[in-house]
């Protein structure tokens, strides 16, 4: 399987600018909000520590940013044109900033009994410092039931918006996760027979999760103006995450299309029908492989067929 993902081609630049011994620096900026009396501090401290969780940056520290944006009155666009000269701002990579749209408690009617939904909106976006290009965009929005009651009660009356509070934590880690992924991708660090070992641990995969392996083919430019328009990707296989820790995670073969090497990268399958899908391409494989077993007892026609089914469904 053939793809073009086009935006591979900044991952690469990221992961030749940043060296193994050097991770790269994020500020985040104060967050904004479109709805009064909600505090964002603790939505912005829940980014700094799930970023951090992750390993691949390094925070910018608070009161450091916050002194500086005091005492130099700068916005975003204002330290996002390149210049090191900016006191304070010199080594800062990145910039993370959004607004909160939306904090919300309504109550829905189950026909039996009535539950209050509390709901999050977040829009983020990062920057290069030194580009001002946009490296990653995000809108969140989590839903979550904080209370039950009667077919004829309201369960959010009297609930304050603090109620909400909680899914600032689940709506940190999303963008902390989908950020590094955007900018680092996962990707293959050692293959041991059977076993692969990821370059993320907790909390970017888990136990259980499907990665989806591709191999990138040479990156192609616009003959006009030169500029970088993408690569090809061929679909390698498909992995199962069965141990994870601090800083790698280990994972099972499932799948084999294309000879998996360190470098490859992986895309963690995420959402309900794309787990559905590889589910379903599992237990194709393996009905394949049972096929060819009970056909070819005996050589001859019918076994060739079989092990033709096997490899379009498994790979080799």
């Amino acid at each position: 399987m053939k793809c073009v993902f086009g935006s591979i081609l900044a991952v690469f630049a990221a992961t030749q600018v940043f060296g193994a011994e050097q991770v790269p620096v994020i500020a985040v900026w104060p967050i904004e909000s479109s709805v009064r009396q909600w505090d964002t501090e603790n939505m912005r401290a829940a980014i700094e520590t799930q970023i951090n969780k992750t390993r691949k940056f390094k925070v910018m520290e608070r009161g450091r940013l916050d002194t500086l944006l005091e005492e130099q009155g700068l916005s975003v666009s204002g330290i996002t044109e390149g210049d090191d000269s900016l006191g304070g701002f010199g080594g800062v990579d990145y910039l993370l900033y959004g607004r909160v749209t939306q904090v919300a408690l309504e109550s829905k009617s189950q026909l039996l009994f009535t539950q209050c939904e509390a709901t999050l909106g977040l829009d983020v976006r990062t920057v290069d410092r030194r580009t001002g290009e946009i490296r990653y965009s995000e809108n969140v929005r989590l839903s979550k039931n904080v209370a039950s009651g009667g077919a004829d009660e309201d369960p959010c009356r009297g609930l304050p918006l603090s109620s909400v509070e909680e899914l600032s934590i689940d709506a940190a880690e999303t963008v902390a996760n989908k950020l590094t992924i955007s900018l680092f991708p996962v990707k293959i660090a050692n293959v041991d027979g059977a076993r692969v070992f990821l370059n993320y641990g907790d909390p970017v995969l888990t136990k259980g999760d499907y990665v989806r392996v591709v191999k990138l083919g040479s990156g192609f430019v616009d003959p006009d103006t030169g500029e970088v328009l993408g690569a090809e990707e061929v679909e390698a296989g498909v992995l199962l995450v069965t141990e994870v820790r601090a800083k790698y995670s280990i994972a099972d073969v499932l799948l084999v299309r294309e000879e998996f090497g360190v470098g490859d990268v992986g895309h963690k399958v995420s959402g309900k029908d794309a787990v559905k899908a590889v589910r379903s391409e599992l237990a194709a494989c393996d009905s394949a492989r049972r096929n060819e077993q009970r056909r070819c007892r005996k050589a001859g026609p019918r076994c060739d067929e079989a092990r033709e089914a096997r490899i379009r469904a498994c790979g080799v």
